[in-house]
């Protein structure tokens, strides 16, 4: 099971339609509101309403292709500085 990133707590991956959510186990929901519910008619909780405001993670939209990665001369070379106009 994986373990969430902000809080380190195990986490099951729910499918929306759209995107993958983080739900909380069925064993450790108690006491959270129901947000979803699963292809078994079970009612589940977000695993994000565990953490405080302003813990969880960021939004994030998929790129159209794909930003390849630096190459060893691209991180070695000095990035050049931009001059303000005087």
């Amino acid at each position: 099971m994986p373990a969430c990133h902000t809080c380190g707590e195990p986490f099951e991956w729910g499918w929306d339609g759209e995107r993958w959510l983080p739900l909380e186990p069925i064993a450790t929901h108690e006491g959270m509101d129901r947000t979803f519910v699963d292809e078994n008619q079970v009612l589940r909780a977000d695993h994000r309403d565990r953490h405080e405001e302003g813990q969880s993670g960021v939004n994030v939209t998929r790129l159209q292709k794909k930003v390849p990665a630096e190459t060893a001369d691209e991180k070695e070379r000095p990035k050049s500085r931009r001059r303000r106009p005087a």
